[in-house]
């Protein structure tokens, strides 16, 4: 399956934010996200806007055999600027088990390479399997895992650096 990334530009917004209720209502399962009058999930301004044109904000369509499948979303994390930030990610169903998602995230760190987190609600124990085996594919046993308060939330941070050529070991993994 040929798996591709393709930036989200200002004209293919409305697909991000039509994609975004289909995250938002697989995150539902995990959080207490309720549906507004109209019978939708409210996404507040700040989670989507900045991915229009903000700097160290980057979207992008996820696309198996040239059909659209999901989208990641990353940031430079507002705490750690020198962080990527795996801000969300989402393949739809359909296409969830068939490697789909590990092919796009190995191409958007290949792209974007250098010091990575990404964060996971507790209880989204699929996205726990998903970014532990990703993770491992990746860099094999060179990263951290920890439990950390995001927001008003504690999640678990999966923590790597990647760099072309070769792996960088987290200082803190370095350093044992």
């Amino acid at each position: 399956m040929d798996i591709t990334l393709t930036p989200v530009s200002s004209q293919s917004h409305t697909v991000l934010k039509n994609l975004f209720q289909l995250y938002m209502y697989d995150m539902s399962a995990f959080t207490a996200l309720p549906l507004t009058e109209e019978g939708c999930f409210s996404v507040p301004d700040h989670v989507l806007a900045p991915y229009d044109d903000a700097l160290h904000h980057w979207a992008y369509f996820i696309y198996a055999d040239n059909e659209l499948a999901g989208f990641a979303m990353l940031r430079r994390y507002p705490e750690d600027m020198s962080c990527l930030d795996m801000d969300q990610f989402f393949i739809i169903n359909r296409f969830r088990g068939s490697n789909v998602g590990k092919a796009a995230f190995k191409q958007l760190v290949a792209q974007h390479q250098g010091s990575w987190q990404i964060r996971v609600l507790l209880k989204n124990t699929p996205a726990h399997f998903f970014w532990q085996s990703v993770v491992r594919d990746l860099v094999g046993e060179a990263y951290q895992r920890s439990e950390e308060k995001d927001r008003d939330l504690i999640k678990t941070f999966i923590r790597f650096s990647y760099e072309e050529g070769g792996l960088r070991l987290p200082a803190s993994v370095a350093a044992e």
